[in-house]
């Protein structure tokens, strides 16, 4: 969901005869980071959907002197950088993650945390113009599954749903100066969800289930990535088909019908986790 964060500064000033002073370094000061509005799943547990005291967002200044990293932390009393950024007459530019862990100019992301995970993209200020508007996005994708079961499958208990493959990376780097990721290669843990980690573990018309995953560039083969799904006694398998490609900060929301001995994926829409655009991806049928 976006984030907006407002960084104003003070501005330059005269004597108290009218003299001009020489101009000075301009303090940063960080006003509110907030989200617009609360994600459609935050209810669910699945999407960061607000801001809590004690929360930390990191800084990130390339090329700004000595130590490019400073950290906002949100009190009682709003958001405190624990130590200052000063503004000049030349651009300074500010990258932004959450959580506020430091690793270069890189944010280390993986699903199996169930951690959501945001980054920003570039933004400047000096002195002149020291307000910024810093708008926050998903480093994960959402996949959203909404189910349209038979009669006999209503009302079963849902034992687990796991997105996996060899297709699926579980660990990345994403660049905060350019956004890419760059996969930790051989580990592939499964993206996984129990019924017991939910609020109502039981299927029923239109119930709607999500799990966040590191993005994937393209599955390159029928099945390299699958979907499982186990509700109690009934089980389905489906494999992600070749070509399909999840982006950060885009919903995939997967229609599933299930009958006893089929499950089929009738339709996916796509759209931006904030609830922006949506487009409809043309599926091959798998039994």
């Amino acid at each position: 969901m976006a984030a907006a964060s407002v960084v104003a500064a003070l501005p330059g000033c005269t004597d108290t005869d009218g003299y001009p002073v020489q101009e000075q370094n301009t303090a940063l000061s960080v006003a509110d980071i907030g989200f617009g509005s609360k994600a459609a799943d935050g209810a669910n547990g699945t999407s960061k959907a607000y801001f809590e005291p004690g929360d930390m967002i990191m800084l990130y200044l390339p090329g700004s002197g000595g130590d490019p990293y400073r950290k906002v932390t949100l009190t009682p009393s709003g958001w405190v950088l624990d130590s200052p950024v000063t503004l000049s007459e030349n651009d300074t530019g500010i990258y932004a993650c959450y959580p506020a862990v430091s690793a270069g100019d890189e944010l280390l992301i993986e699903h199996i945390t169930g951690m959501d995970y945001l980054y920003s993209g570039k933004h400047t200020a000096n002195r002149m113009n020291p307000s910024i508007f810093l708008a926050m996005r998903h480093a994960l994708a959402l996949i959203e599954f909404e189910f349209e079961p038979g009669p006999l499958i209503t009302g079963s208990p849902v034992d687990f749903i796991s997105i996996e493959g060899e297709g699926l990376h579980s660990r990345a780097a994403i660049s905060l100066l350019s956004g890419k990721p760059a996969y930790e290669e051989n580990i592939h843990e499964p993206a996984i969800i129990y019924g017991r980690q939910m609020e109502n573990p039981f299927i029923g018309y239109d119930t709607k289930i999500s799990l966040m995953v590191v993005p994937v560039m393209q599955v390159k083969s029928d099945g390299d990535i699958f979907f499982n799904f186990c509700f109690g006694e009934f089980k389905y398998h489906w494999p992600v088909p070749a070509g399909t490609a999840w982006e950060s900060a885009k919903r995939y929301t997967y229609r599933v019908q299930l009958r006893e001995r089929l499950l089929e994926v009738t339709d996916v829409q796509v759209q931006d986790w904030t609830d922006g655009g949506k487009e409809t991806v043309t599926l091959p049928w798998h039994q």
